[in-house]
């Protein structure tokens, strides 16, 4: 167990159960959880829409993945899950893309889920389908924030070329990941393109990927923290709590940079409730 969290945080990329994998935490337990912290979290799972399972919860957001569990890259799947939410959620696409293998050995959550599931792609021979199209406008117009998920380097370009056209507010996933793996320099020249494109540095990379936190700090000076916010992407049986998660992240953070307290507010808290909500929340 580390240390106390320094400050309260608000996580746009928790897993819990039910999902693809065993998952440390059920809602309940992640509420808990963020209760004894202060902070707020959205759960994504790769196989369930969260909007449900979250709307009685006063901490935890929901979101959907496009992918085939929740039919895929259809309109219908998004607009029904507007209709029964009763607060923001995260539209994100694909994360069963086949593009990559999984850099970590987890144990399926059902037996039922060990079948060769189809994997799903945004684009077709370099450009979008129509399908993402019809939900990134939809998104737009109802101020739905989308995540680029498991898109490939290209497709995250494409994505952004699309998403200008309908001001979606666009989350750019563990852009230094081997899927994508972006420079500083490129991602600095999305961010001058485009005012709502937002990029996640995330905690789970930093245990993936050694020197990660050097480049999360060469993005935050580049774009600044008002288009970069901090993301778990834990809950994973084998891995530290999401809290702690914060707590070593924010450790690493401080032994590497000297950045202001506002700026550790707005990356940690600020900004992302600005992404999900739209605007800057007290």
């Amino acid at each position: 167990m580390l240390g106390r969290i320094r400050m309260k945080f608000f996580d746009l990329h928790t897993h819990a159960a039910p999902d693809l994998y065993q998952r440390r935490y059920t809602v309940d337990s992640l509420e808990k959880e963020l209760i004894e912290s202060d902070s707020f979290a959205v759960f994504k799972s790769h196989t369930n829409s969260t909007v449900p399972l979250t709307l009685n919860s006063k901490r935890i957001f929901g979101s959907i993945v496009l992918n085939e569990f929740q039919g895929g890259l259809k309109l219908p799947p998004v607009v029904s899950q507007f209709i029964i939410s009763q607060k923001p959620f995260i539209i994100w696409m694909p994360t069963l893309t086949g593009y990559v293998s999984p850099s970590i050995k987890q144990k399926k959550f059902h037996s039922a889920l060990d079948f060769d599931y189809p994997r799903n792609q945004i684009s077709i021979n370099e450009k979008l389908k129509s399908n993402v199209i019809d939900i990134l406008k939809f998104a737009g117009e109802n101020g739905i924030p989308v995540a680029s998920g498991h898109s490939s380097k290209t497709e995250v370009e494409l994505l952004l070329h699309e998403a200008m056209k309908f001001n979606v507010r666009l989350i750019v996933t563990h852009p230094f990941y081997k899927l994508t793996n972006f420079s500083v320099e490129e991602l600095y020249r999305m961010s001058k393109r485009y005012p709502n494109i937002y990029f996640e540095c995330n905690i789970l990379m930093n245990f993936i990927n050694k020197g990660t936190i050097k480049r999360d700090i060469e993005l935050i000076d580049a774009v600044g923290q008002e288009r970069v916010f901090i993301a778990s992407d834990l809950g994973q049986t084998n891995r530290m709590t999401v809290s702690d998660g914060y707590d070593y992240y924010f450790n690493k953070l401080t032994s590497y940079s000297n950045f202001s307290q506002n700026i550790y507010n707005d990356i940690f808290y600020f900004t992302p409730q600005k992404i999900l909500f739209g605007e800057r929340k007290i």
